[in-house]
């Protein structure tokens, strides 16, 4: 499966977008070039004891794996949208497969699965470019099991 078409999406009360098994509403938080590892690697504790045969193991405890980082071209209203939320926590959403808009060009979410959702503090910073680069940003996300804040609610 092909990488285009991949959102970073944040929850919103006036979102464009919805998807299965959710009843929540979507909007595109910033448009991305690359997204990093959505899962890490899982950790297993070693509960091995004098009457086993062979090592034994138990899940550990689950690591965010700290802030999760998407690089993205500058866009004024994408960078202003993050600008926004960036005191506080949102519900993120990461998803796979779009649909190409009459233009053939411009891809947007079709409404099918997410393929992750988290809290997440949000930061959005400029990056290093050169001459006659496009201008780079950088989207942080700091995973968080404090409660979302829904921007355009009351």
């Amino acid at each position: 499966m092909l990488t285009a078409g991949t959102f970073l999406l944040y929850e919103t009360t006036d979102g464009a977008y919805s998807f299965t098994g959710s009843t929540a509403k979507w909007s595109i938080l910033h448009t991305i070039t690359e997204y990093p590892d959505l899962d890490d690697e899982a950790e297993w504790e070693d509960n091995t004891t004098l009457s086993c045969a062979q090592h034994t193991y138990e899940p550990g405890l689950p690591d965010s794996g700290g802030a999760k980082a998407f690089s993205a071209y500058f866009n004024e209203d994408d960078y202003a949208t993050v600008k926004a939320l960036e005191d506080e926590v949102v519900h993120i959403g990461i998803s796979f497969g779009g649909t190409t808009q009459t233009d053939n060009v411009t891809i947007l979410p079709t409404g099918g699965e997410l393929m992750a959702d988290f809290n997440a503090r949000v930061r959005i910073r400029l990056t290093g470019a050169g001459v006659g680069d496009i201008r780079p940003v950088t989207v942080e996300l700091s995973p968080t099991t404090d409660p979302a804040t829904y921007p355009g609610s009351s």
